[in-house]
């Protein structure tokens, strides 16, 4: 039993190619390669002597630089946002420690309140 492949056709700097997708994802791929296209053109219209291999060479080291500084970001935000949890839980500890012994000492003084009337 063989697989059945999909494809759609796309085009990049005014050459088309036809990009294998999973099922479902031709819209997803078409919106892909239409921002390298963009991409590309830019660089094309910049760099005059370059050929279309080393536009998409180019274009891809600059699309990689930028995915690695975003996983970066990333990476730092949730750093960042796991030290917040930790400074909320450590200040929730805090004002329950604090609820606590002001609990503390109000049952104490109902207590002691509770013997005098008790002795009496």
């Amino acid at each position: 039993m063989t697989e059945k492949t999909y494809s759609v056709l796309v085009s990049v700097n005014g050459i088309p190619y036809e990009a294998p997708c999973a099922p479902g994802e031709a819209i997803r791929v078409r919106d892909v390669a239409q921002r390298l296209d963009e991409r590309v053109r830019a660089l094309a219209a910049e760099l005059t002597d370059k050929g279309q291999a080393e536009l998409l060479l180019l274009a891809a080291l600059m699309l990689e630089d930028e995915r690695e500084a975003a996983r970066t970001e990333v990476r730092f935000l949730r750093a960042e946002l796991e030290r917040q949890r930790n400074g909320v839980e450590s200040k929730t500890t805090q004002a329950d420690q604090i609820l606590a012994q002001r609990l503390l000492g109000a049952a104490e003084r109902i207590a002691a309140i509770t013997e005098k009337l008790d002795a009496a």
